[in-house]
């Protein structure tokens, strides 16, 4: 009979153990799925940032390819002189402390 004891204690301790570690089981597997959310939604709020740069960064380009079209040049030559420009246009940004996008909006007076 001192088996049948043991075992039925043991049972017992098993049973006693396992609800609550299934218990945290279920906690952990919520802190995964909460975990999960944050991520993707984080990812979405990263695109949009680099949503906004990209569109920042076409419209600077278009701007360029704007200039150089109207001052005539066009194919290899028109990409040759964006080039040129946009390097001018970022020197110039350093030294005068503005963006390079903010310089192709000036006007002279």
């Amino acid at each position: 009979m001192s088996r049948s004891l043991d075992v039925s204690v043991l049972v017992r301790l098993v049973d006693r153990i396992t609800g609550p570690l299934r218990g945290i089981q279920r906690a952990f597997d919520r802190f995964g799925q909460l975990a999960q959310r944050i991520g993707v939604l984080g990812a979405a709020i990263a695109a949009i940032s680099f949503m906004g740069l990209i569109q920042q960064a076409a419209e600077f380009d278009q701007k360029l390819r704007d200039m150089v079209v109207t001052a005539g040049e066009f194919g290899s030559a028109a990409e040759a002189r964006i080039r040129g420009v946009k390097a001018e246009l970022f020197e110039l940004a350093l030294q005068v402390g503005l963006t390079a996008n903010s310089l192709t909006e000036a006007k002279s007076t």
